[in-house]
Parts: C-alpha cells; structure tokens; sequence
C-alpha cells in the first residue's frame, strides 16, 4: 500500500525523512479528524504520513494543549486544534502558531443525552459534561441547546469539566452528567447503548471549522518542504475518500482503523460513518475552509463571552495557506483562496 503512495512524492521521498513533532488526540479520532487520520494509524488510507518521507513524532496531548505547545515551539504541528483554541491563545501571547490545514468546515458534534433525557428541553436545570470550558465540544453543545430549544449556559443549565470522551461517555453511564458533546462514531455506540441523540450541530451551524493542523510559524518556515509533503498526503488521503469508486475501500478501512473507545468500529457502523462524514460533506475539501466558516467561529466565541471582539486575532495573522497551495499546485490541483 504504501509502496504506491512513495511513488508519488519522486526526489522528495528519496531524502532522509524529516523528524516532525506532531501532537494528536488519542482515541479522539473524529469526522474531522479522518482526512489526517495517518497520525493515528497508517494503514487508514494508501497515503499515510510516512509516506510523504516524514518521521512522526507522536505527542499525546489534549485540546487546551494543542495551541500553546506549538505556539511555544514545544510542538512543530498538532492535529484537530480548533480556531477558539488559537484565539485564546493568540490573545494571551501566543501567536507564533498558525492554521495550515482544515479538517471540517462543517459541524461534526452531536449532543447525546442520559437514558432519562430524550429531548433538549429535558436539559433545563441539567448537567453538561464537556472536555473544557474553550473547547469546541463546549461551544457544539451551547450552540445545540441555544438553537433548539433556547438555553443558555450557565441560566438554564451547568457545564462542567468532565475529561476526555471516555470519561465523559463514563460520567454519563454513571449518572453523574446528564448529557455530552460527541461526534460519531462514538454516537453509534452510545445510541444502541440506550442514550439518545438529542441534536447535530449542523442543523443550527452551517459553517464551523474544527479539526484544523496547526504548525508553528518558525518551523513550519524553516521546514516547508517538510510541511509541503505531508499536507499532500492528507491531501491524497481526502481526494481518495471521496471517489465513489474507493467507497467499499473507503468503508473497510473505517471498519478495520477508526476506533470506538477500545475497539474498531466495525462493517455496520462504518457503513454509517462514511454516510455521515464522507457522503454528508463533512470534510473539508482539499483542506480548505473559506474566511466566513472561521468568522462563525469567532463569532460563537464572541456571542458566549468566551473572548471580547476586540481581543480576537486578524484571520490572515492565524491562517496560512501558502503551504497547502503549494501542495495543491504539485499535485496539479486548484489553489485554494488565501485569507486576506
């Protein structure tokens, strides 16, 4: 499998392989973290990383961690950081990181509710479990509860941090919350456990960006070519997930590589995966989302009093696309708008 992909980087593959630190979310594999989804298993699609003669060095990290630690140069990239992340950051010093590649300019998140929850309105004067008052999780379910049944943070119910998605997924089992932000496939389970899918965040945000790659800035300037090679395998990862004709492929792959907690999800579920993710426009094309997808971003953060207006970053000082048109232009593909 990836003898094919090698062919395809030419002279770069041929150089020795450049070490690049990249931290990523164990067992947090999304819909938007699919097209990247070589960080966590190689054999996801025929264009893993190392095929883009990289080395990856894996660094488990979580949400909160992502920005500062490239900001700081801890990190040369992570995965799946979203933009209120890099805001935060951005607004308390942080601006040496920058947004090279989107995984969704769609909302993923679906909001799942206890066995004793079936609809949202059931959640005023509940609980919500989240990974962290600035995560994106967080916005999902203020944004989920506002839109369907008028909500309000902190008013009409209480978030609280809960960890990662295991242990939020435990803390709902338990009954010590009464609902959590998650994202398929971790919603099948849930469901076919008794819990119920109380709304999707697409249906209130037709714009969301989430699962972006971050690079720091120095770095990613010093070692562009670096970059540049493995943008395109994520590049060739989304084009060959989106063929109808790798489809059945497509589906076996997710079956055998994307997780649900300790296991593979498996042929059924990953039937519904890619129906959901791939079919459902889910990912961001060619790693693309344009300047209103990042504002709606900015905007919910705005709007929930997670960062005054005046405090938010220039799009153009946190988003880069100069290293994705380039590999765009190699791979002979539409160069992309940069953010002005």
């Amino acid at each position: 499998m990836a003898g094919g992909a090698l062919a395809l980087f030419g002279a770069v593959s041929a150089r020795a392989a450049t070490e690049i630190r990249m931290g990523f979310l164990s067992q947090e594999i999304g819909a938007f973290c699919v097209n990247t989804g070589g960080v966590h298993e190689a054999d996801l699609t025929p264009f893993p990383p190392e095929s883009a003669a990289v080395a990856l060095k894996r660094i488990q990290i979580t949400v909160s961690q992502a920005p500062v630690m490239v900001s700081n140069g801890d990190l040369d990239l992570a995965e799946c950081a979203g933009p209120s992340g890099l805001a935060q950051a951005w607004s308390k010093g942080g601006r040496n990181a920058v947004v090279v590649f989107v995984g969704s300019a769609k909302p993923s998140y679906v909001l799942m509710g206890g066995k004793n929850i079936k609809k949202l309105s059931d959640l005023k004067g509940k609980v919500v479990g989240s990974p962290g008052p600035q995560s994106t999780a967080t916005e999902s379910s203020a944004l989920i509860l506002r839109g369907g049944a008028g909500l309000a943070s902190d008013i009409d119910y209480k978030v609280v941090s809960a960890g990662t998605g295991g242990a939020r997924a435990a803390a709902l089992a338990a009954g010590k919350i009464d609902a959590i932000p998650t994202y398929p496939p971790f919603s099948y389970r849930m469901e076919e456990e008794g819990f119920n899918m109380l709304g999707d965040e697409a249906d209130y945000v037709p714009k969301y960006v989430a699962g972006t790659i971050i690079a720091n800035k120095a770095w990613a300037a010093k070692n562009a070519d670096a970059l540049v090679a493995l943008l395109k395998s994520f590049v060739q990862a989304d084009a060959w997930m989106r063929d109808p004709a790798n489809k059945q492929a497509v589906i076996a792959s997710f079956a055998k590589n994307v997780v649900e907690g300790p296991a593979p999800m498996g042929p059924a579920h990953a039937e519904r995966f890619y129906r959901d993710i791939v079919e459902g426009g889910r990912l961001a094309l060619n790693g693309y989302a344009d300047e209103e997808a990042f504002k709606t971003n900015f905007r919910v953060m705005v709007e929930r009093g997670s960062i005054a207006a005046a405090d938010l970053p220039p799009l153009r000082d946190v988003v880069d696309y100069t290293y994705l048109n380039r590999a765009l232009r190699e791979l002979g593909k539409p160069e992309v708008p940069m953010i002005q």
